[in-house]
């Protein structure tokens, strides 16, 4: 190209996915561009703007990566600029007329508001001027990522290229020199025997490989695949080791800041660090095993936490008590279901000084840190390939300087299942044995075959990183760069608010269930390599670390405790305004946890009319109050406490609420059960429908109950009639369809099938159908 040209690749990410595939891209070796300018979409405005002339003939080339949050949010490092494009005086200026740009979107259909962060801005910069050189691509993450993605990255740069300079560059010679970027290794295909076939030894990654294709046959190798199957390999993060100097280099990025652009005080980047207050299990689960755990928590003043030696035998404690191996004939089928479900309330300490603010419905983010035994392992590894040191300082992304244990323990995904089969192909680039490259190349392969065994030795047994390269020993000289280069950043946990700001003011409570299964079973030659206890990385940390609280010792005071937490607010799943709307809440399992909060603040507003003096109602009408919540002076048309009780005048104004939840057992995970009958004769609830799916032989769920006895004639007259608001929380395994589906032949007894679901459609415009689903 004549002048100099600049690809900037943006992205709104949530917990490190739309981050990943825009700097994954970035890297990529291209013949198009001069320079790649890869950041955040909310620094747009700052890095974007200054560099684009304000008229020329040529087109400034954008590349959109943007994942979608809550129901239906921008990410909060892409809010402001979704804000920006919306304003009705950006549509003027019309800022993207000299803008070539394409929109790739990550979500999950599972969600109701399936990527429409990435809908919006696709449609708003073609109304701003811009150029569209394809349409949207959605991924969707309930089908897998990388269906969507990896097309839509392998061709981009020809077209974005192609429609900003019209460069002659062709997708051949850009893939030639892709492939002299990667330096990719010949491999021999030739197996080595020695002894004759039989002493040929394989590692397990290999052997199970082998097996799984069908090789009986030790002499013969595994099948390379073409290259053209094989994923591009690209390092999306640095990681460099830092030059000790006599004076340090400033590699601060704003650490001071405890405030952001959208108010909040409190941020993934500026964390609040909580100490836990209690804990409870809300299923019928035995403390035995935190009693036992508790016993082995060792807590060093250091680390402001217990000792990760201490943290890896307390956490088997829980294995040992909770048995779930179909194998263990001591423990009955129906004693696994009920082990492997776990339900914690876990209340943490709010700042002093009402800085962080939520309200019901709200989510609450934990920062949280790879297990300890991933974290040894890869420190070890390190030092024992490349003398590399754990207190040893590095920068990532030419960013602040953090130790390697840092990097490891909190900045990359050690733990999660591998998805995306760059990681394989990239582990076999390292790998110093022939049968170990060959056996990782065929399974990153995107052939038939690569996907099955894929899918049955990677995917379905939940293989992380390490788990791979232990099956798979000669990777483990990977370089730093290598390893923390291709792996994402270790995101987020959000768990739903339970509780109300109104009723408690120093602490907020949520309610999780400890992640606890075992994988399918694999047997190889013989040999079982299935049935793998798998534990989420946070919930088991949770359970572990708050074992003194579960089982209410007092070894550990809650104040040598820190949990790095932050909010998560949300723009749709909010409670009506008006008191007089009635509700429809639908949360089977954990589900019910917002609806607790609902519930709570909805108490809590009605009881001011019965104490005019409370600190809440006064705080209320002043608008000081910490949630952040829509009640505030403007909004209620109100001046003083007697206003404010004058527009909640009694029992008659406040609206009704239904409420079902379903659960398997009712004697084990019926959560929340004395709290919901408390409400139900307190009048807060006015119905109560349960349904417990295994303790009958014909399962029974909570959208069945919608049709039993005279419920259906009362939920059609308030939907209809009396235009109610229905929420739905919970898993979206398949669950919020089958919520819908019923809801529509709710409906469809009043009116035609086809007017019932334009009638949902209808309800979700208008905030009456609003839904909050993970999977």
């Amino acid at each position: 190209m004549s002048e100099e040209s600049t690809l900037f690749i943006l992205y709104g990410s949530a917990t490190g996915n739309a981050e990943h595939i825009a700097k994954d891209l970035a890297a990529r070796p291209n013949t198009y561009f001069d320079k790649v300018l890869c950041f955040e979409l909310d620094q747009f405005k700052r890095k974007c703007q200054p560099t684009w002339e304000k008229e020329t003939t040529t087109k400034h080339a954008v590349l959109i990566v943007t994942s979608t949050t809550g129901n239906g949010d921008a990410p909060e490092n892409a809010s402001r600029f979704v804000r920006y494009i919306k304003r009705s005086q950006t549509v003027d200026e019309k800022p993207f007329r000299h803008v070539a740009y394409a929109v790739l979107g990550l979500g999950d259909t599972n969600y109701d508001q399936f990527c429409q962060c990435a809908k919006v801005i696709d449609k708003k910069l073609l109304e701003l001027g811009g150029t569209r050189i394809r349409p949207l691509t959605c991924a969707d993450e309930a089908t897998g990522l990388e269906e969507a993605v990896e097309p839509w990255t392998e061709r981009i740069l020809d077209e974005i290229a192609a429609a900003c300079r019209g460069s002659n560059c062709s997708t051949e010679e850009v893939k030639e020199e892709s492939k002299e970027a990667i330096q990719e290794k010949e491999v021999d295909q030739t197996l080595t025997v020695e002894n004759g076939a039989r002493e040929l030894k394989f590692s397990d990654g290999v052997a199970t490989v082998r097996a799984l294709i069908g090789l009986e046959n030790r002499s013969q190798p595994i099948w390379i695949p073409d290259t053209k199957y094989l994923p591009s390999l690209t390092a999306s993060r640095s990681c460099e080791l830092l030059v000790p100097r006599k004076e340090s280099t400033d590699f601060s990025c704003s650490d001071s800041l405890t405030t952001t652009s959208s108010g909040l005080h409190y941020t993934m980047k500026h964390p609040f660090e909580s100490t836990p207050l209690k804990a409870r299990y809300l299923t019928n689960t035995s403390t035995k095993a935190a009693e036992e755990a508790t016993g082995l928590l060792e807590f060093t003043e250091e680390a402001e936490m217990f000792s990760d030696e201490s943290l890896l035998k307390a956490s088997k404690v829980f294995e040992s008590h909770f048995s779930l191996s179909p194998e263990d004939d001591s423990c009955t089928r129906e004693q696994r279901d009920r082990n492997g479900k776990r339900v914690i309330e876990l209340s943490l300490a709010l700042p002093d000084d009402y800085t962080l603010e939520y309200a019901p419905g709200d989510s609450l983010g934990l920062l949280v840190e790879n297990t300890p035994e991933t974290v040894l392992f890869v420190i070890d590894m390190l030092q024992k390939n490349h003398g590399i040191h754990s207190n040893q300082q590095v920068s990532i992304d030419e960013g602040r300087a953090v130790t390697v244990e840092e990097v490891a323990r909190s900045h990359f995904d050690l733990c999660s299942p591998v998805k995306s089969k760059r990681i394989l192909f990239g582990l076999s680039q390292f790998a110093t044995n022939d049968e170990e490259r060959v056996a990782l190349q065929f399974l990153s392969s995107k052939t038939t075959e690569g996907d099955r065994i894929f899918k049955s030795f990677v995917d379905e047994q939940r293989l992380n990183v390490v788990d791979l390269l232990r099956e798979f020993p000669s990777t483990q000289g990977i370089s730093m760069q290598g390893l923390f280069g291709m792996l994402p950043a270790l995101p987020p946990r959000y768990y739903s608010v339970c509780s109300s700001p109104l009723k408690n003011s120093t602490s907020v409570t949520i309610a999780f269930s400890v992640v606890d299964y075992i994988t399918p079973s694999l047997k190889i030659y013989g040999r079982e390599r299935g049935l793998r206890r798998i534990g989420g990385v946070a919930t088991r940390f949770l359970e572990t670390v708050c074992s003194p609280l579960l089982c209410s010792s007092g070894k550990f005071t809650s104040n040598e405790i820190f949990l790095k937490i932050f909010p998560k607010p949300t723009a749709e799943f909010r409670m009506p305004k008006a008191l007089s709307t009635p509700l429809i809440l639908i949360g089977p399992g954990t589900g019910i946890a917002p609806f607790m909060g609902f519930l709570a603040h909805r108490r809590a507003l009605t009881q001011l009319s019965e104490d005019h003096a409370t600190p809440a109602a006064q705080t209320v009408v002043e608008g000081m109050w910490r949630g952040g919540y829509d009640v505030r002076e403007k909004d209620l048309s109100i001046h003083s406490t007697h206003d404010l009780l004058e527009s909640i005048p009694g029992e008659n104004r406040v609206g009704s609420v239904d409420l079902f939840f379903g659960c398997r057992h009712a004697d084990h995970d019926w959560l929340y059960r004395k709290e919901m009958e408390y409400l139900l004769d307190e009048k807060i609830l006015s119905a109560l429908h349960t349904a417990f799916s295994r303790d009958r032989p014909n399962k029974v769920y909570v959208q069945d109950k919608f049709f039993e006895g005279e419920t259906s004639e009362r939920l059609l007259s308030l939907i209809t009639e009396q235009n109610a608001s229905i929420y739905v929380c919970g898993d979206g395994n398949a669950m919020a369809r089958d919520v819908k589906d019923a809801i529509v032949k709710l409906l469809s007894q009043k009116m035609g099938v086809e007017d019932a679901s334009n009638y949902l459609e209808a309800m979700k415009k208008q905030n009456r159908f609003v839904l909050d689903i993970w999977s």
